[in-house]
């Protein structure tokens, strides 16, 4: 394990779970196959995750703001639905009564699944067909990412078919009451082609979508959408903006955060798995997509060019500050990694381990707690206290024995 001084930025916040690490469900000695949902912090800070147990039994847990299984919620913490229909849940969407609308792949992977659940632990029967929703996806699209709530009580969600690099993706709106809104585009879908949407989607209150990914086969993107499903004209060129380094390698982004300011904050990676050596980028755009000149003197920022062992970011929050914490993989994608960076997108020398040769200051990064092997970080999270939360998975021996990973440092 890395050597931490204690209380200070980066490290591990001692009191959360079990010194400041939560893998679930611990490992028991006998394993079985787990395959992690999506893990959020809640308003209240306490922490809400989801996967699917053996049989495509579903299964959802909140835990409290201290990393224990909240009592309250289900049956001592736990709810078990074993015929949820899900095949995979890939993001749930907190409402503001506590609500928890999951989003997933049906069980024979040819629909978009919905189910709602009280702020108790309930699966609440009021939502769509008994507490369910569902609609076809799209002709060869395979799976979803990613759902967000519109100020109407709707969500918008997306998906996309399965080359990594390129193909088509899409939006689908549905009403608060799980119903498709035949509104929006061609009956409830909009396709997006040769655009494939990666990251999370940020609504905003000028009735715009905020997405990111990857476009005509390797170029990163960050995309503005109107609320109707088309490229807002005045953002970047034609509602994209890409860009491509000097070494022709493909990119693509994953993470995006938006500033107080408007500023974008877009984070990803450059080169592609089992093509060549992948390394960790991050940018910030202004609000008309045009690159931040105060940010990186106006480029993309490679994580290697200043010292930081990370070959891809994937979250991305924005301290009160200013200052910017991203989280992803070593440069070997082999553990999970943070790095901070000033408003400026210089190093934040006050965070992370000691310099490595004894000097004053310190790398301005760090390892995450070891939880098992290959952690990945989904998102990170602001507390209430002005800490940081990890949120991912972590492998115990191989994929099918993924476990939730929640980890809680000082900022």
């Amino acid at each position: 394990m890395n050597k931490r001084e204690p209380l200070h930025p980066g490290s591990p916040y001692e009191a959360f779970a079990n010194h400041g690490l939560l893998v679930f469900p611990p490992p028991s000695g006998v394993e079985t196959e787990r395959f992690p949902g999506p893990a959020v912090q809640l308003p209240d800070g306490k922490v809400f995750m989801a996967f699917m147990a053996p049989g495509l039994r579903l299964e959802l847990w909140r835990f409290t703001a201290e990393g224990v299984p909240d009592q309250g919620y289900g049956d001592g913490g736990g709810l078990q639905i074993l015929d949820s229909g899900f095949f995979s849940v890939t993001d749930v969407a907190i409402l503001a009564d506590g609500k928890v609308l999951l989003y997933g792949l049906d069980r024979e992977q040819t629909a978009v699944r919905l189910m709602r659940v009280t702020s108790q632990g309930k699966l609440d029967i009021g939502y769509g067909d008994g507490g369910f929703a569902w609609a076809p996806i799209p002709s060869g699209m395979v799976t979803t990412t990613r759902i967000a709530l519109l100020p109407d009580g709707g969500v918008i969600g997306s998906g996309h078919g399965s080359s990594y690099s390129s193909g088509t993706s899409w939006l689908m709106r549905f009403t608060v009451n799980g119903e498709i809104d035949h509104s929006f585009g061609e009956q409830g879908v909009v396709l997006l082609a040769p655009v494939g949407l990666r990251g999370p989607l940020i609504i905003m209150e000028s009735e715009h979508i905020l997405a990111t990914g990857v476009i005509d086969g390797g170029r990163a993107l960050v995309a503005k959408y109107r609320f109707d499903g088309s490229p807002e004209p005045t953002f970047g060129t034609g509602g994209y903006v890409t860009f491509v380094r000097i070494d022709e390698r493909q990119s693509v982004l994953h993470a995006l955060a938006l500033q107080p300011d408007g500023k974008l904050v877009v984070a990803g990676r450059i080169g592609i798995d089992g093509v060549h050596t992948t390394d960790a980028v991050v940018l910030r755009l202004n609000s008309d997509g045009t690159l931040d000149g105060t940010f990186n003197e106006g480029q993309p920022l490679l994580a290697i060019e200043r010292g930081i062992d990370s070959g891809e970011a994937s979250a991305v929050a924005i301290q009160a500050d200013g200052r910017i914490v991203i989280g992803g993989q070593t440069a070997g994608l082999e553990a999970a990694v943070l790095f901070r960076l000033e408003k400026s997108g210089s190093v934040d020398h006050s965070f992370g381990l000691p310099n490595f040769d004894a000097s004053p200051g310190h790398v301005g990064w760090i390892h995450t707690l070891d939880g098992g092997v290959f952690e990945r970080v989904s998102r990170l999270a602001l507390t209430s206290e002005g800490h940081l939360l990890v949120l991912g998975t972590t492998r115990l021996y191989e994929v099918p024995f993924e476990r939730q990973y929640i980890s809680k440092y000082w900022l």
